[in-house]
């Protein structure tokens, strides 16, 4: 017979906690290291306090992500090389316009979303060499990927012959430089719109600085 005590004391259990999958797990971990990434610095945030704010134990951070920097690639994969493979998977006829101009639309989301997480990482790059060496690891795909749809519009004639390495490298130092200057003329709000038409003048600018030109000897036959 059930008492009306025992049936209080069943009703009121407590539901059991539902067991996380190991995506979502994973996905808990990053979202707990990139919060600290972003409050405390990457260098001064130990994977003890990765584990604390995550809820978990530090051991059960290392069957996901090996060490702190796995951490910090997860991210780059994710927000910064993903986003590149669609922008970057051409089909004939290629619009180089819409091309570049998804390229630095994306770029602005990605600063303008994570800004607080990129001015530390920056940062911390002007005064550690470990960090540079992290960045220029973490950037080497998107970079190749650029590289690439450079060489391919040369090959094909719509872009002049230039130095591949010191246009792509010009592109990203350029949209970093213009992120900064946001950043401290505290201009980067919530105005999408504002942004875009940035967008719109940086793709114009540079996509006719690296468009083939007429040749002086055809142009006024």
């Amino acid at each position: 017979m059930v008492t009306a005590n025992n049936a209080y004391s069943g009703s009121s259990a407590a539901p059991k906690r539902k067991r996380l999958g190991a995506e979502q797990r994973r996905e808990m971990i990053a979202r707990a290291a990139l919060k600290l990434f972003a409050e405390r610095g990457y260098e001064r945030t130990t994977t003890k306090e990765i584990a604390r704010e995550a809820g978990i134990s530090e051991g059960t951070i290392f069957k996901y992500f090996p060490t702190k920097h796995d951490l910090l690639l997860a991210f780059f994969s994710r927000e910064v090389f993903a986003p590149l493979t669609v922008i970057f998977k051409l089909e004939e006829p290629i619009d180089d316009y819409q091309v570049l101009r998804a390229l630095i639309a994306d770029r602005f989301r990605l600063w303008h979303r994570h800004r607080n997480l990129m001015k530390v990482i920056i940062g911390e790059a002007l005064f550690s060499r470990e960090m540079v060496a992290h960045l220029n690891r973490l950037t080497a795909p998107a970079l190749g990927i650029l590289r690439e749809y450079f060489r391919r519009r040369i090959r094909g004639g719509a872009f002049r012959a230039f130095d591949v390495e010191v246009v792509s490298q010009g592109l990203m130092s350029y949209l970093l430089t213009y992120f900064f200057r946001w950043i401290l003329l505290e201009a980067d709000n919530e105005n999408a719109a504002a942004r875009m038409a940035v967008v719109d003048e940086l793709t114009g600018l540079f996509l006719y600085g690296v468009m083939r030109r007429p040749d002086p000897e055809h142009t006024h036959a």
